[in-house]
């Protein structure tokens, strides 16, 4: 049996099957390096997530500052910034943690700091007998 000129069938199968181990090793090499590119695309849209992070918590933390918040790490971390996009949602969570926190803004709502430096350490109950030898000796 001739085929195409003068090449058995026995030659087409090995050409073929030739054919077919290069075509595999392409796809193989495609694979590799569609799961490699996947790999960096992954890796950059990581770093670019906490680039914007990053920038909305300092443009949130200046948008306090001006606002009249002297600490304005502390309300970062109470504030949802996920759906945070402009400025108008910006100033609109501002408002809300206001709303919310007042104390937070207002000196004057601000909780007092308490002083325990004067405050004796010593808890233990006094005995019954300690009560009547101070009772005697009062005498």
């Amino acid at each position: 049996m001739e085929n195409e000129g003068n090449k058995t069938v026995e030659e087409q199968l090995e050409e073929m099957r030739t054919a077919l181990a290069k075509a595999n090793k392409e796809a193989g090499d495609y694979r590799h390096e569609a799961k490699d590119l996947k790999a960096k695309l992954e890796a950059a849209e990581a770093q670019l997530s906490d680039a914007r992070q990053k920038t909305l918590e300092a443009e949130v933390t200046h948008k306090l500052r001006e606002a009249g918040f002297e600490d304005p790490h502390r309300v970062v971390k109470l504030m949802k910034l996920e759906g945070i996009e402009d400025d108008k949602a910006i100033d609109t969570a501002i408002e809300s943690i206001k709303q919310d926190l007042p104390e937070l803004f207002d000196p004057k709502r601000r909780v007092a700091s308490i002083d325990a430096a004067d405050k004796s350490t010593d808890k233990t109950p006094e005995s019954t007998s300690d009560k009547l030898a101070k009772a005697i000796l009062s005498k």
